[in-house]
């Protein structure tokens, strides 16, 4: 697993290197010659990699191990951006290697092939140095100079501007947990300059049982304990209203018995009224059919009397 790891080799330009500065420096003692221009050219490159994995290593701190990562996630993500302005720069240089293309070696304005390529990567950083141009094809230069400022210094440069604004946004947000991950990362890759012995006496084989919970999987269970409360207040609330209908169905059942009571009593009342109305209807007809002979025999008597 560790000869798969390009970060273990790119570690091993540093140390190689002074290395193999000391083995120069033996063989210079010894009488032999050397290339000096080699022997800087390593001094260089090992002195460049000794600061490069002393800047990693400032993971290990708070305040700049999240800048390190944004920085190692600007570089990441960066890939197909570069890709892309990679093919802008081999286009204008191209096409400004091809204008200066003149029979006439005293007007060209590009003397190597390599150079457009530099040009127009100065040209992206600001340089608009149009001297070396000379009188070859001058408007078509021009506009190929104007077209390379607005579509590679303004356009890609103020894209990356973006990408970098998101990435960093990303890192901060994410700052703590990225800064464990660094922290888990350093251990690992330094366990192994801590001894056999001291590890055995901190934990021994087979007496701890180690859980390495992803930050995501804990915040799904801090959502986890989070939705159970929730569920169960839910439930609460359901036991509640259950009860409440309870209630509720029981004092509609009451009051419908007390309206149907309310009205057989009523319904009771107007058949006793009904009845008591007919007795008086009767009454009054009995009476009228007495009262009806004793007048007809009080005519009857005056009519005789005359």
């Amino acid at each position: 697993m560790e000869f798969v790891q390009i970060w273990n080799y790119v570690d091993l330009i540093a140390p190689l290197g002074v290395i193999m500065i000391h083995i120069i420096q033996f063989l210079e003692l010894n009488g032999y010659q050397t290339n000096e221009d080699f022997n800087r050219s390593i001094i260089s490159i090992s002195t460049l990699f000794l600061w490069i994995k002393f800047f990693y290593g400032m993971r290990i701190f708070k305040h700049t191990g999240y800048l390190i990562r944004m920085l190692i996630e600007v570089a990441w993500n960066m890939g197909i951006f570069l890709l892309l302005l990679l093919i802008t720069i081999l286009a204008f240089r191209d096409s400004f290697l091809q204008l200066s293309n003149e029979k006439n070696e005293y007007s060209q304005f590009i003397e190597h092939f390599l150079y457009p390529g530099f040009y127009v990567y100065r040209m992206i950083l600001g340089d608009g140095n149009t001297n070396p141009f000379g009188e070859i094809q001058i408007p078509l230069v021009w506009i190929l100079f104007v077209l390379c400022l607005i579509f590679d210094m303004i356009v890609m440069i103020n894209l990356l501007i973006a990408i970098i604004s998101d990435i960093y946004a990303f890192v901060a947000q994410n700052s703590e947990q990225r800064r464990f991950q660094q922290m888990a990362k350093l251990i690992q890759e330094n366990e192994y300059l801590v001894p056999y012995d001291i590890k055995k006496q901190h934990s021994n084989q087979m007496e701890h049982l180690l859980l390495i919970d992803p930050v995501q999987n804990r915040v799904k269970k801090e959502d986890s304990e989070v939705i159970l409360q929730v569920k169960s207040v839910l439930k609460q609330i359901e036991n509640n209203k259950n009860v409440l209908d309870t209630k509720i169905n029981q004092m509609n059942n009451k009051i419908d018995m007390m309206l149907t009571q309310i009205l057989k009593i009523q319904e009771d009342h107007q058949k006793a009224l009904s009845n008591e109305i007919q007795q008086l209807k009767t009454e009054i007809q009995l009476n009228k059919e007495n009262v009806q002979p004793s007048q007809a025999e009080l005519i009857d008597a005056q009519d005789s009397h005359q």
